[in-house]
């Protein structure tokens, strides 16, 4: 009896085992969505890690902040949602992909069409010289 308990205690501490190993192969390294949704009046950077950034509600950039977008960094947008810079007050983009690592602005629709998305905009008070988009694919 005690030879039986051994190996019914072995055999749940080894499906323990196997459990906690499948969960930790299938969930390293695994990046998930970043949503967002609150406008940016000081400057962030949104990092190709995190990747896909979904904007969720239209974003304004101002109050002299800079967007910085990495390279590699895929940014998707919900339906009739915008990237505004330079509205309010001063702002600036910074999305400078480059050859091998560029940036997508895209649809986060299932089936992407034309008109998803209302675009990135530039307003009167986006700081011209330090805007920088590089490399990048508006679709």
């Amino acid at each position: 009896m005690h030879h039986k308990k051994w190996v019914s205690m072995s055999l749940s501490s080894l499906a323990v085992v196997f459990v906690s190993f499948f969960l930790t192969m299938f969930t390293m390294g695994t990046t998930y969505a970043l949503n967002h949704s609150s406008n940016i009046t000081s400057s962030e950077t949104w990092a190709a890690a995190d990747n896909p950034h979904i904007v969720t509600t239209s974003i304004h950039v101002y109050n002299s902040a800079t967007l910085t977008i990495e390279p590699g960094c895929l940014v998707k947008f919900d339906g009739g949602t915008a990237l505004f810079i330079g509205y309010y007050s001063a702002a600036t983009l910074n999305a400078a992909g480059t050859s091998g690592n560029p940036i997508t602005f895209t649809s986060n629709a299932v089936t992407p069409a034309p008109a998803d998305w209302s675009g990135v905009v530039f307003f009167n008070s986006t700081v011209d010289g330090a805007t920088i988009m590089d490399y990048f694919t508006v679709e």
